[in-house]
């Protein structure tokens, strides 16, 4: 991949990619082996309380937290502070999001939590209260050695997912929608 300033059609660099983990994008020749891209554009809309982000494909409002903060618990806290919870997750859409939102923590030290916890039940659960409906484990997952998850995402996609071995930090928040 050629990195340029811009997109730019030349020798050949007819198309943009997105370069995982760091986010930027890279000139690169249409005809290669690329994922496709689809614009998910972000709209500050009366959607949501300020502060918050709609996207309309899936009708919801998002916020991110400081990767600061260390604990599922206080993440939840701090989601319910806002008005929301930490994000669930119910479909292929849902996750496109999510994971859209967590390139934003790629070079943190730890992924952010998501809304899944394992009850007193022994049984995985959504903050929220909504049905587990829906999972995309990374491979090898879940594990035994936490009852929190997070959002992985890395440069190889293979591994990208749900992880719940060790801490997160921070977390995706979902809030009231008003549309």
């Amino acid at each position: 991949m050629k990195k340029l300033a811009q997109p730019v059609i030349a020798n050949g660099l007819d198309a943009i990619v997105m370069h995982l983990p760091n986010g930027l994008w890279y000139n690169e020749n249409r005809l290669g082996k690329n994922p496709y891209i689809c614009e998910v554009p972000i709209a500050s809309s009366p959607c949501c309380t300020a502060g918050w982000t709609y996207f309309e494909q899936v009708n919801r409002c998002y916020m991110t937290l400081d990767d600061g903060i260390l604990y599922w618990s206080k993440s939840q806290n701090s989601c319910l502070v806002y008005g929301g919870n930490l994000v669930s997750i119910h479909s292929d859409d849902d996750e496109f999001i999510v994971t859209a939102i967590a390139l934003n923590y790629i070079g943190y030290n730890n992924p952010p939590y998501i809304g899944l916890y394992q009850n007193d039940n022994n049984t995985w659960a959504w903050s929220d209260g909504t049905p587990f409906d829906y999972s995309k484990w990374a491979p090898s997952f879940p594990s035994t050695l936490s009852n929190y998850a997070y959002i992985y995402v890395s440069e190889d996609t293979t591994n990208n997912g749900w992880r719940n071995y060790r801490d997160g930090s921070g977390g995706i928040c979902q809030g009231v929608t008003f549309c």
